[in-house]
């Protein structure tokens, strides 16, 4: 993809909120094939995470964003847009 960012819009169990390190850390398991990211959050990020009752084991829909560092390979996951809890 030449470096540009990459869009993932799925369904994620959420396996670990980390605010004790800087960058605060969300752990989501892709619920359609398993996988698990690890996606750099803001504290924005984490009160919305807040307002959705949304903590360890939740299920929730969202959209990620890679981006790629210079050698292509997903340096950083993010958020766009928000959190929907679905279960």
């Amino acid at each position: 993809n030449k470096g540009r960012p990459v869009f993932k819009t799925s369904i994620y169990r959420v396996d670990d909120i980390d605010v004790d390190g800087e960058p605060l850390e969300l752990s989501l398991m892709d619920l359609s094939c398993g996988m698990i990211v690890i996606v750099d959050i803001t504290y924005g990020d984490l009160e919305k995470l807040n307002d959705e009752s949304i903590k360890e084991g939740s299920i929730i829909a969202t959209t990620l964003m890679s981006i790629p560092n210079n050698l292509e390979v997903t340096a950083e996951w993010r958020v766009t847009g928000g959190f929907r809890k679905v279960g």
